[in-house]
């Protein structure tokens, strides 16, 4: 398949458990997938965009990604390098994204309260940057871990950025900016663990 931008790739399954192997579409080329069930995929592209019935496991090397569950399922997400969650909607499950680069979190939110639906972001050696996550206010639970800064993306908003029970933080470089307070966040929790500068 030619690395061009209207080169992209379609997959849907009617009924059961959607799993591909390995998805290309270059690094222009956008994907969909969309599976009745649950959904297992490797995927290299510029925008991956996903709907499942059900558990959503993803090996992915893409510039953005958007996730949508209408059911019962956790989702997973390992990422090789940088990566954009433009909106990642969980019906009733956790969410776990693990990176080797940035994760800018643009809308991510666990939509039921209940025990065991957390949302935990690592960026192994880069920066998690926030604009909203949210999980159940009651039972959800929040962790952050990132090499690098953990703070608001670069668009300032004065609205609450993380929504939860408890949120547990690990960060190696800056939480939130000393040079630039309007890149902290607003965190709208009842309890708070901090590890680090």
């Amino acid at each position: 398949l030619t690395d061009a931008d209207g080169n992209d790739i379609a997959l849907r399954s009617t009924s059961g458990t959607l799993q591909v192997a390995e998805i290309v579409a270059g690094v222009l080329g956008d994907v969909l997938l969309k599976s009745a069930g649950g959904l297992a995929a490797t995927v290299s592209a510029n925008d991956l965009a996903v709907q499942a019935g059900g558990p959503v496991s993803l090996m992915t090397t893409v510039a953005s990604l958007a996730v949508v569950t209408v059911d019962v399922g956790d989702v997973i997400v390992v990422e090789t390098d940088g990566i954009t969650l433009s909106s990642v909607l969980i019906a009733n499950g956790a969410l776990s994204v693990t990176a080797a680069g940035d994760i800018t979190a643009n809308h991510l939110e666990s939509l039921e309260d209940a025990e065991g639906n957390d949302i935990n972001l690592a960026a192994t050696s880069g920066d998690i940057l926030i604009d909203l996550v949210r999980v159940g206010r009651s039972n959800g639970e929040i962790h952050l871990v990132a090499g690098g800064d953990i703070r608001e993306v670069d668009a300032f908003d004065a609205d609450v950025d993380v929504t939860a029970h408890h949120v547990s933080i690990s960060v190696q470089g800056e939480f939130g900016s000393s040079v630039n307070p309007e890149l902290n966040l607003e965190l709208d929790v009842s309890e708070f663990t901090f590890s680090g500068r």
